[in-house]
């Protein structure tokens, strides 16, 4: 199923437009085509899956290929899941022991 997801994808699957700047779950261009609300403006109200532990939005990323690069993921325990409230991917936690 190559060609299926973003960025192979340039396409989305709901309007069939071209994807500009906002790419949600590899497939839609718009949180309307997904069909889910977008996430609230301030932070501290999106859950917690979608914040900091200060009440910051947390960085977001387009696909998972984006984040886990042999430059970031030495160690192969860097954890990118798929958040539920806005649709990106975020960076969660690894078992790294601090230094």
């Amino acid at each position: 199923m190559t060609g299926w997801l973003y960025p192979e994808r340039t396409r989305c699957l709901g309007c069939r437009r071209y994807f500009a700047g906002l790419v949600i779950k590899r497939l839609y261009c718009s949180y309307g085509c997904a069909g889910m609300e977008p996430p609230a403006d301030d932070p501290r109200l999106r859950p917690r899956c979608c914040r900091t532990h200060a009440g910051e939005a947390k960085r977001v990323f387009l696909y998972p290929e984006e984040v886990i690069t042999p430059e970031l993921d030495v160690e192969g325990d860097l954890h990118v899941y798929a958040c539920d409230c806005c649709g990106m991917y975020h960076i969660g936690h690894t078992t790294r022991s601090k230094v």
